[in-house]
């Protein structure tokens, strides 16, 4: 019934994500590679929700990806440069305006 302090101390080593060996032997990209790397992930996530819903506007894309608006409107504008979405104003008033999927890409 006793406890074997051995064995208790190689679990909780080999359990901890911060040993100073994992620590070192991990390796870091740089803050900017990092952003990019989400925006890109972001961006594929946006592909994917207008491959299902075909039709979305930046208050939808806010709370799909759970981002902020200008993020949002960021990555909206970079698709549609690209060639992947396009904008459409059924209404002279900006704030109705909403994005499809370019069939022609």
């Amino acid at each position: 019934m006793f406890l074997d302090e051995n064995k208790i101390n190689q679990k909780t080593e080999s359990s901890n994500p911060f040993t100073q060996e994992k620590i070192l032997s991990q390796t870091y990209i740089s803050l900017e590679e990092g952003v990019k790397n989400y925006s890109d992930y972001r961006r594929q996530q946006l592909r994917i929700l207008f491959q299902k819903h075909r039709l979305l506007t930046i208050v939808m894309v806010v709370r799909f990806l759970g981002c902020a608006a200008n993020t949002a409107t960021k990555d909206l504008k970079s698709l549609e440069a690209a060639g992947y979405l396009k904008k459409v104003y059924p209404t002279d008033s900006p704030r109705s305006s909403y994005y499809i999927l370019n069939e022609n890409a």
